[in-house]
C-alpha cells in the first residue's frame, strides 16, 4: 500500500488518496492532524506528502513525521515537498538572486530588481506578493494556511530525528525555479548523519 497524504486535487493513480475535504479522487477522508492514524505500524510501502507539512504547526512536526515512521514498512521512502524557506524569502525581500515565479528568471543584480522581469514583465513587487502567498498559503479556505516553514536543513534535521537517513534531493532544479524543496528519505533507523550516508 502507498499513501498519498494531503492530496488535495493532486490525485495520484497506484496511491491511496487522503485528504481532509472529500473531493473527486480521494479514497480516504480524515483529519491527519488526529493522532494515532488508522494505518498499522509497518504496513506502508511508501508515504508521499507534496505541500502537506506546512500546513501543521511546527510544535506537531516531529509528531506527524514520527507517525510516518510508524507505519513505514523497513526501508519505505517518504517523499516530501515543502515551500523553500529561502526562495520565498528571497522574492518577499527583492533580493539579489531572487527567481520570477512566472518564468524562473533570475534577477542578478541590485539594478535588476528596480526593473521589470526581463523576460515576462512582472514586477518585482508582484513577485515579493506570491512569495508571501507561497510562505504562508493562499488563504482562501481553512485548509489552506500554512503554519511552518523549512529550509534544506531543518527539513532534514527534524526527518533525522524522526529516524530518517539516506537522503535524496529531487527535481532539484524545477523545485527550485517552483520556490520549493522536495527530498526523498528512508526509513532506516536513528543516524547522526545529517546527510544520510548508510549508518
Amino acid at each position: 500500500m502507498k499513501l498519498n497524504l494531503g492530496c488535495g486535487r493532486d490525485i495520484k493513480k497506484g496511491y491511496v488518496n487522503v485528504d481532509l475535504y472529500t473531493t473527486p479522487g480521494v479514497d480516504v477522508t480524515c483529519d491527519l492532524s488526529r493522532l494515532p492514524w488508522q494505518w498499522k505500524a509497518e504496513s506502508v510501502d511508501e508515504v508521499i506528502m507534496l505541500d502537506f507539512l506546512e500546513h501543521f504547526p511546527y510544535a506537531k512536526t516531529n509528531a506527524i513525521l514520527a507517525e510516518v515512521y510508524r507505519i513505514l514498512k523497513s526501508d519505505a521512502p517518504v517523499e516530501i515537498q515543502v515551500p523553500s524557506f529561502e526562495e520565498c524569502s528571497k522574492a518577499m525581500n527583492r533580493a539579489v538572486g531572487m527567481l520570477c515565479n512566472k518564468c524562473g528568471f533570475k534577477f542578478a543584480d541590485e539594478i535588476s530588481l528596480r526593473c521589470l522581469c526581463q523576460q515576462c514583465g512582472q514586477a518585482p513587487f508582484e513577485i515579493a506578493e506570491a512569495g508571501m502567498k507561497r510562505l504562508f498559503g493562499g488563504q482562501d479556505f481553512s485548509g489552506n494556511f500554512h503554519y511552518t516553514a523549512f529550509t534544506e536543513d531543518s527539513l532534514k534535521r527534524v526527518l533525522v530525528d524522526a529516524g530518517f537517513n539516506r537522503f535524496e534531493s529531487l527535481e532539484v532544479e524545477h523545485q527550485r525555479l517552483n520556490w520549493n524543496y522536495k527530498i526523498r528519505a528512508r526509513k532506516i533507523g536513528l543516524t547522526n548523519d545529517l546527510w544520510g550516508s548508510e549508518p
